[in-house]
């Protein structure tokens, strides 16, 4: 059983290359996860940045992802380049 997650993000203010490594190495660790990533980039005033739908092979893949000591050294990087995130879940939460 697949799992789905819709992230919205929004850059902080003049860190672009922040965001960008946060980004790509995040994105990195989610593929070993055996995720696929199909990122949006909206137009328009009072959007996200960026869109990303992201796809896991199971909600175990997810919450090992989330819990992966490398997302987490990550931290430093993301709470410069990433003002806000919301997490949507297509098919419900992953089960606690």
């Amino acid at each position: 059983m697949v799992f789905r997650v819709t992230v919205h993000l929004w850059q902080t203010p003049g860190a672009a290359r922040a965001f960008r490594q946060f980004e790509d190495q995040a994105m990195e660790i989610m593929r070993g996860y055996g995720a696929e990533i199909t990122v949006e980039v909206p137009e328009g005033a009072e959007v996200p940045d960026e869109i990303h739908h992201l796809t896991f092979p199971s909600p175990a893949e997810f919450t090992a992802y989330r819990l992966d000591h490398r997302l987490q050294d990550l931290a430093p990087l993301r709470e410069q380049g990433v003002q806000k995130t919301a997490l949507f879940w297509p098919d419900g939460p992953p089960e606690a």
